[in-house]
């Protein structure tokens, strides 16, 4: 027994420390960190993940829901240790697309030797599941986070799109509008979610009379529901949350997202299931985790110090959270 509860504490200690790595996906920033575009790592695979179970729902998908929320959180883990390589610079040449992947791979095996033998093997066969495109679940989560980067830029205006913003050409336009078009291919059943981004961008460009590029058009027809035009303006809601600081408004050494800190409590709940092999529902955990703090959406997070210097009740802070979660 004693020999147990050491390996016990060891392992935990391990997971402890992969956690203060993960961490580092909170300030690691995307988009070459450009001014009103960028969000942190963390940011973005926090509402991958909302999209990876909320879009397997609406279509009831046949796939295993609670690994495809596993690889939205993990597959820009390898970004902790280089850094997020924006697409722009493989389009210029300036970085090609192997050594984005090697530097990924090398911070991946860096993330790995923190983890205790059960999650590092696991976090390995998911890894390779995710970039080798073996799996339903791989192809569905590889179209999902292009598609989650391009509803975040399009709801940015035409600007975003333009050759003064981006520093490129007319055909490196064509190319960010039609981003996420191969992955969709591979995933048939996103292409309703690709024409709703696709459209909207084309909206942007018809108030203002600019050119659309014929080379555009594919997926700009796909019949969408009701259902996932609401799920799409859900997800536009739940961006604010990559905005939303916690532990109060003004931005402090231990300032972090709400998303961010969602983030990181949903990779918590699956590897720490995973390592030590506990029973209960890790699906529904998983949703429990990247949902609980939706409510701070509207009104932001009330510190739990306000709870216990007085400034607000218990039951204050709840029902504002609450009334949060019912606009949503």
């Amino acid at each position: 027994m004693h020999l147990e509860n050491l390996l016990k504490k060891v392992t935990t200690k391990k997971l402890i420390s992969f956690y203060n790595i993960v961490e580092k996906l909170k300030t690691t920033m995307r988009y070459d960190n450009q001014e009103g575009i960028a969000d942190s790592v963390a940011d973005h695979s926090f509402r991958l993940g909302v999209m990876a179970y909320l879009v397997a729902e609406h279509y009831n998908l046949d796939i295993d829901k609670t690994k495809a929320v596993d690889l939205a959180l993990i597959h820009d883990m390898g970004e902790y240790l280089h850094g997020d390589v924006d697409q722009r610079k493989i389009r210029e040449g300036v970085v090609s697309k192997d050594d984005k992947e090697k530097l990924e791979e090398e911070g991946l095996n860096e993330l790995k030797k923190a983890l205790p033998r059960t999650m590092r093997n696991y976090l390995s066969n998911l890894w390779e599941e995710y970039n080798s495109l073996s799996t339903p679940e791989s192809k569905y989560i590889k179209a999902l986070d292009k598609l989650e980067s391009m509803l975040r830029i399009s709801n940015k205006g035409y600007k975003v799109f333009m050759p003064s913003f981006t520093g490129e050409n007319d055909g490196a336009q064509a190319k960010l509008i039609n981003y996420a078009d191969n992955a969709v291919r591979s995933y048939p059943p996103l292409a309703c979610l690709n024409s709703i981004v696709k459209n909207r961008i084309k909206s942007e460009f018809d108030k203002v009379g600019f050119s659309w590029p014929s080379s555009c058009n594919e997926f700009l027809d796909s019949g969408c529901s009701d259902d996932l035009v609401q799920i799409v303006s859900f997800l536009d809601t739940i961006e604010n949350l990559k905005c939303e600081l916690r532990y109060g408004k003004v931005k402090t050494s231990m300032s972090e997202s709400v998303a961010g800190h969602m983030f990181k409590l949903a990779v918590m709940t699956f590897s720490f299931a995973k390592q030590y092999d506990l029973k209960l529902d890790v699906y529904h955990a998983l949703k429990l985790a990247l949902v609980h703090d939706l409510g701070e959406c509207f009104e932001g997070d009330i510190p739990a110090a306000d709870v216990h210097l007085g400034e607000i009740s218990k039951e204050e802070k709840f029902s504002i959270e609450e009334r949060g979660f019912k606009k949503l």
